[in-house]
Parts: structure tokens; sequence; C-alpha cells
């Protein structure tokens, strides 16, 4: 009876110490999931705090705003916001930044106009594809001194692209705050067999806030 009395008390301190281990085992666990959640937390919070600042809540550079006044075959008025772009990369510091344009692959430096935009323009969806090609700081610039990211500049209206097709005229004019106005006159759309579109005409400008 002594030796059995002696072998459940065995059995029962090793069962204690397997529990004990266990329990020890979960405390560090839960210790670790806690320490893990705390450390997600504080780098979202980090990831929030990084997307704010004085760029009107893009957290990309500085916030435009664009006007437009383009009448003819699109009629386009009213206004909507744009983040200050650039075509290498890298979004300017600040309005002062923006007005002084990006250097370019090619050595040159760009201005590039106002191209995503965050909103349509009388129920229409904009994209612009401008830049002045042979920047020289804030000033006039002709429309034959331009160019598009990927080509010609052009102004797409719902994925119709009006550009210069022969007849076009118009000119850029910076300011040094990082704002600007676009005037034009007969971008038109060809479908590529010879048939010309009205075209469109106006001003499209916009002014820069850090």
């Amino acid at each position: 009876m002594a030796r059995t009395a002696r072998r459940r008390l065995v059995s029962v301190t090793a069962l204690a110490g397997v529990a004990a281990v266990m329990m020890a085992m979960t405390a560090c666990g839960s210790d670790s999931d806690t320490n893990s959640n705390a450390a997600a937390s504080g780098a979202n919070a980090a990831a929030v705090d990084a997307g704010d600042g004085d760029d009107g809540g893009s957290g990309l550079g500085p916030t435009l705003t664009v006007t437009f006044n383009v009448s003819g075959e699109a009629e386009l008025k009213g206004n909507t916001t744009s983040t200050a772009p650039t075509d290498n990369g890298q979004s300017p510091e600040s309005c002062a930044a923006y007005a002084k344009g990006a250097p370019a692959d090619n050595g040159k430096t760009h201005y590039v106009l106002p191209t995503f935009l965050n909103g349509d323009i009388s129920g229409k969806h904009v994209l612009m594809n401008a830049l002045v090609e042979d920047y020289n700081g804030p000033g006039t610039y002709d429309l034959d001194g331009m160019a598009g990211p990927g080509g010609e500049t052009d102004i797409e209206v719902d994925q119709r692209a009006y550009a210069d097709q022969g007849d076009a005229s118009g000119k850029v004019e910076v300011d040094g705050k990082g704002g600007g106005t676009f005037t034009f006159t007969k971008l038109a759309y060809s479908d590529g067999n010879g048939q010309v579109s009205p075209g469109i005409s106006g001003t499209i400008s916009w002014t820069c806030k850090n």
C-alpha cells in the first residue's frame, strides 16, 4: 500500500510540474502576442502620422486646386484637386520646389502640369498629359515647347484625347508660387483616318498650397 501511495504521489507531482511548465509557456506566449500587437499598433500609428502634414492631406507633396473653363466639343467647368506632379518619380517638397521644375532623364528640367485629378469635371473623367519640355523657371512657354510624358501634349476627356492636330495654339504661364495657367485653342481629336473633330478651347489654371 505504501509503495502504491508513493507512486501516486510521484504521478501527481509530475503532473503538477507539467502544468506549471504549460502555464509558464502560455504566459510567455501571451506576453509575446501583447508585445507583437503593441508593435503593430505603433507601426500603424507611425504610418498614419507619416501621412499627416501641411500638404492638404495627400501625404505626397503640395496640393493643387485646378480650375477648368473649357468649351467646344467638350464642356469642362469647375474645379478639383491634384497632387503636384513630376515625371521623375520624386514628388516636390513644396510649392516653391514645384515651381522650379524637376530634372529629367535627358538632362533637361521639366515642369509637369497637373495630371491625375481627384474628381471629375462636369461629370467627365479628365486626364492631362502636358509638360514644359525645356523649363527654365517661372515664365511663359508656347505650346510648341510642350510635350506629354510619353509623347505629345493632350487632354483626355473620357478617354478621348484632344491634342494639336496642326491648327492648335497655346501657352502655359507659371508663377513662382507653383501656380499657373494653360491657355489653348483647337486641341482636337483625330480618329487616325484623317477625320479631326472640332476640338476644345479654353483655360486650365491651378494654385498651389503647401
